[in-house]
């Protein structure tokens, strides 16, 4: 099976794009959110605390957390749960997080990559799909004109006048 998971933090999730599910995998999530929750991926409490006061650090929670969650769930179940799907939570990259402990582990069991949807990333997916919103607005506007005005009815049109038509219109 082939699968589609991302991982971003919840300061981008109004950046992420339509027909991609939402899932928090945080102890709790913000209360205006349209995404599901699957706590558990959350991180135990206490491990969290441990590691935010200093106790332990990123490679220390990656391996207390890798055996005290992820090596209790079978990764192929998981990644079915959440295909499809970015897995979200609160710390901004480059900033250690656990939905990156998550992200490898599915990788390194399933032979996927598991994509952080980075500011950067989404931004340059939004220019993306504006420039196909707005060149399939243009190729619209333009076969009407074409089929209305420029073109007298009884003339045929070849698909390489058609073409320069299009590139005159979008600018190319």
């Amino acid at each position: 099976m082939e699968y589609k998971i991302y991982t971003s933090y919840y300061g981008n999730i109004d950046s992420i794009p339509a027909g991609i599910i939402k899932v928090g995998i945080s102890n709790w999530m913000p209360s205006k959110t349209d995404a599901e929750h699957l706590e558990e991926l959350a991180p135990p409490r206490p491990l969290l605390e441990m590691y935010e006061e200093g106790l332990i650090n990123a490679e220390e929670y990656t391996i207390l957390y890798t055996e005290d969650i992820l090596d209790k769930l079978d990764p192929k179940e998981i990644a079915e749960k959440v295909n499809n799907s970015v897995m979200l939570c609160w710390e901004q990259p480059p900033r250690f997080c656990h939905r990156r402990v998550v992200a490898k582990w599915l990788e390194d069991n399933l032979n996927i990559v598991v994509e952080e949807l980075s500011e950067k990333k989404l931004a340059v997916n939004a220019i993306k799909q504006n420039k196909k919103t707005k060149e399939r607005t243009m190729s619209s506007q333009e076969l009407q004109a074409v089929r209305e005005n420029i073109i007298p009815k009884e003339k045929t049109v070849s698909n390489r006048e058609l073409q320069t038509i299009k590139n005159i219109v979008n600018g190319n």
